[in-house]
């Protein structure tokens, strides 16, 4: 038997739309044979909806009751340091996405760090992975400038901070550590109650 997981109108599960809550968390709204279910999870970014789609459509493919998988689907957190939201002792809120940052995670996570609340948004680039056709130089260059399109402040990190650009780093809204005990006295001296930060790669 196939099963369909989607946007496509004849998926059997189709995702009818996506949206981030206050905490960036994901909520998908999907039709199952013509009715539709809310799927309020506690996975971070709208990249997962295919997901939730799928695992939906497996768990009724198998035999399970919708709103029954779908609690279930509620009840998971999401892996540790992908897209994970802790709270800082110093107030700030955390975006931990620190596993891998390939080219492919970056707009998940920067769309996820525009849909946090704050007062202050900060983006700490570290180490970039599997990016084709461009120059390291080229990609700190890129991701910083899309970085500042959804925070106040980019912070490069060791191997970004490195191959950063002439002129890229001005004080202001783009700051070099090349430690990271330098970062950690940067994020303390700056960060605090009602601030976002994401931490990538």
């Amino acid at each position: 038997r196939v099963v369909l997981a989607g946007e496509s109108s004849d998926a059997d599960v189709r995702i009818v739309s996506t949206r981030l809550l206050d905490d960036a968390r994901l909520e998908v709204t999907l039709e199952v044979d013509g009715r539709r279910h809310v799927a309020a999870t506690r996975l971070v970014g709208t990249h997962w909806a295919l997901a939730v789609a799928l695992a939906l459509a497996t768990a009724v493919a198998l035999g399970a009751e919708v709103e029954g998988a779908l609690d279930a689907i509620g009840a998971l957190e999401p892996s540790a340091e992908r897209l994970e939201l802790v709270d800082a002792p110093g107030g700030a809120r955390l975006l931990l996405d620190t596993t891998k940052a390939t080219e492919a995670t970056m707009a998940p996570a920067f769309a996820a760090l525009a849909a946090l609340p704050a007062r202050r948004r900060v983006a700490v680039l570290g180490s970039l992975w599997d990016f084709v056709g461009a120059t390291e130089v080229e990609v700190v260059d890129r991701v910083t400038r899309d970085a500042l399109a959804v925070a106040d402040e980019v912070i490069l990190y060791g191997p970004a901070a490195q191959s950063a650009p002439a002129g890229l780093v001005d004080a202001r809204r783009v700051r070099a550590a090349l430690s990271i005990h330098a970062l950690s006295d940067e994020l303390h001296a700056r960060s605090g109650h009602g601030d976002s930060v994401l931490l990538k790669g």
